[in-house]
This record gives C-alpha cells, structure tokens and sequence, in this order.
C-alpha cells in the first residue's frame, strides 16, 4: 500500500513536475521511489534515487541497498553496496547492523574492498549471528564466518577472544580455524583469506627526478 504522504507527492509530481517531502529523510525517500516504481513513473523515480545518493552513509546504506535490491536497481544497489563498505566500521556498531540481511552480511564479510581491521570484520560478524531470531545454524554460522580472514588477526585477539568464541568450538568451527591457519604457513595453500582487504584510501603517487644543479 502506498501511504497518502507518498501518494500526495507522485500526484504533485504528475501535475506539477515537482513535489516535496519533509526534510528529505531517507526513510521518506525510499518510500516514495517504491511508490513511484509501482505507479511506473519513472522520472521520479529516478529523481529519488538521485536523491539518495546524495545521503549514502553509515546510517542509510543498507535500507537503501536492501530496496535498490527489491527494485532491481543495479546502479542503486551498487552505489549503497560500496557505501555500506566504505563505512563499514560504523554500520557494524550501530542500531541498523543486526537487521541486515544475511545476503548483505555474506557480501560485506566476503568484499575485497572494506574499510576496516579484521578484528572489526570478526567482531561484526559475531555481533550479528548473536542478534538473530530464530538463530542460523552451525553449518550457516560457520558459513559466514569463514569470510573472515583468520590469518590476519592479532595473535592476541585469536588466542583470546576468537579461541574462546563458542560457536567456533563445534567440529565445523575447529576445522573452518584450522584450514584458515593452514593456508597461512609458508606451504600452505594460497587462498583468499591470507590477503589483507584493501580500503578506500586514496593515494598520491610523485614521480621527480633530478637535473643536475645544485
């Protein structure tokens, strides 16, 4: 059902060629470009999502990302994916982190490019298998969490804080740590997990050179 906000502003739309929402809020925003894909008009829909790019952050990208997914908005999806890694560190401690979807986890977890520690990644991923109801079961537990790269934690945070986890004592867990470790030692075989994620810095690369005087 479209609610009468929405419904108002797609029929100011049609009249007047503009339409106005309160403050812009994203929750706002979301509705009504669903409402204007539902009613098929197009411009304002694109005129949302337009708009919601413009707000991508810690505290919109996955409610963004989760109806660009629902539209089938590719290019929507893809800005709020990369804005959900880019600030990821974030979204994982705030209220919006435990509702996220499980294919949303399974990305992030699994991104080459993510801003933050691995001890970040780890800590966002228990964190989030906790808060679910009904809980996901071992296998899926373990699923996930062997998007985690093992290898690149802090020797302390693994022998205390991964060690003591208990939903990496199962057999699935104990045998997800030991081809993690595994493929670290210098024969191990080469995989994904051993290679640090790239973030989002920017770099500047000077390129000089020397012309003879003093």
């Amino acid at each position: 059902a479209i609610d009468a906000a929405c419904l108002s502003a797609c029929l100011d739309w049609i009249y007047l060629g503009t339409c106005t929402i309160a403050d812009d809020e994203v929750g706002v925003l979301l509705s009504l470009l669903e409402a204007a894909a539902y009613l098929h008009i197009d411009s304002l829909r694109d005129a949302a999502m337009e708009a919601l790019r413009t707000q991508l952050g810690p505290h919109t990208a996955l409610a963004t990302w989760a109806v660009a997914v629902r539209q089938e908005l590719a290019d929507l999806t893809a800005d709020a994916t990369m804005a959900a890694a880019r600030h990821f560190a974030a979204i994982s401690v705030n209220e919006t982190w435990p509702s996220a979807s499980v294919a949303q986890v399974r990305t992030l977890l699994g991104a080459e490019k993510l801003a933050a520690r691995e001890e970040e990644v780890y800590t966002a991923a228990i964190a989030w298998l906790r808060a679910q109801s009904p809980p996901l079961g071992d296998e899926q537990a373990v699923e996930l969490l062997g998007l985690i790269r093992f290898p690149l934690l802090p020797k302390a945070f693994f022998h205390g804080t991964v060690g003591e986890e208990p939903m990496l004592q199962t057999h699935a867990g104990l045998r997800l740590l030991n081809q993690a470790l595994a493929a670290a030692l210098p024969f191990g075989d080469p995989m994904l997990s051993t290679r640090p994620r790239r973030g989002f810095h920017q770099w500047v690369i000077a390129v000089g050179g020397f012309d003879g005087r003093t």
